[in-house]
């Protein structure tokens, strides 16, 4: 299977521009709403993000608990059809003069300021992703078509196996929760490659059985040939629990390996009401 994909370089960066969208997709049980409001409120308390933020939704705006002091700064998309594959769908909500744009899952929690990030996204024509790859050593430069765990299709390894010129290539463990791109005309081709592999996969594809376009997002990037995975890669973290996350030091605190939606919700709170009474104590000891 070959896809004839523009690579990032292949585009002309126009004159600077700095106007940032993060956004994200919430759909499903009350539970994964809770997690969405904590990360908004982390993005705006500790991230310092000031900018517009897209929220794409299977609920109404009045039916999503947006943090007060953010309301002007967030816009509910309701859709009608929504599932993993919706936020790439990138042509039919992100605007030409957004750039750069930063997709946040609504398990993440940010723990730092987010414009120095935003603003070397924005200097250079590129699409950033982040990579889990520093948490499997052993399968760092091992081809494709010598790893026969199952578990790595996750990654995309029966997309690779499927692919000739992806056999022998080692799989990148691109994780799909954080990822960005300078300006929506370099992600709009890739963009729509995973969206049209994940809705025509879904049924028939053994990737597909994890439930995530995460599969898809490998194996397209893969084909597109070289992107950024050290920036994002470099900022964030993946935990399961609290007690793992507060001894982190990455701006993005990703909840992935927590064992439920219940779990992820819990966990997080539990993580943010730890970060703010640092915050509270930091203020304390700097005005004794």
């Amino acid at each position: 299977m070959t896809y004839g994909l523009s690579k990032p370089g292949d585009f002309t960066r126009p004159p600077f521009t700095y106007r940032p969208l993060i956004y994200t997709a919430c759909y499903g049980s009350q539970t994964y709403f809770d997690c969405l409001s904590l990360m908004l409120k982390s993005l705006y308390l500790f991230g310092q993000y000031r900018g517009a933020i897209l929220v794409l939704a299977d609920r109404s705006e009045t039916q999503v608990a947006v943090p007060e002091e953010m309301t002007d700064m967030v816009r509910v998309l309701c859709c009608d059809v929504i599932d993993n594959s919706r936020r790439f769908q990138i042509q039919e909500f992100i605007g030409t003069s957004d750039t750069p744009v930063l997709h946040i899952d609504s398990d993440i929690i940010v723990t730092q300021e987010v414009d120095p990030i935003l603003r070397e996204m924005s200097t250079k024509t590129n699409i950033y992703v982040s990579s889990e790859l520093g948490r499997y050593p052993k399968i760092v430069n091992v081809p494709a078509s010598a790893i026969t765990n199952p578990f790595w299709n996750y990654f995309g390894l029966d997309l690779f196996l499927d692919d000739a010129e992806l056999h022998d290539r080692p799989l990148s463990c691109l994780n799909a929760g954080l990822f960005g791109y300078s300006e929506r005309r370099i992600f709009e081709q890739p963009a729509r490659k995973i969206h049209g592999m994940y809705t025509s996969h879904r049924r028939s594809s053994v990737a597909s059985r994890y439930g995530t376009d995460q599969p898809f997002f490998n194996y397209v990037l893969a084909k597109l040939g070289p992107i950024d995975s050290g920036l994002l890669s470099g900022a964030l973290s993946l935990v399961a629990t609290a007690e793992v996350a507060v001894q982190c030091t990455r701006p993005f605190v990703h909840f992935a390996y927590a064992d439920s939606a219940k779990e992820k919700a819990q966990q997080m709170a539990q993580y943010m009401n730890l970060l703010e009474s640092r915050r509270v104590l930091g203020r304390f000891h700097s005005v004794v």
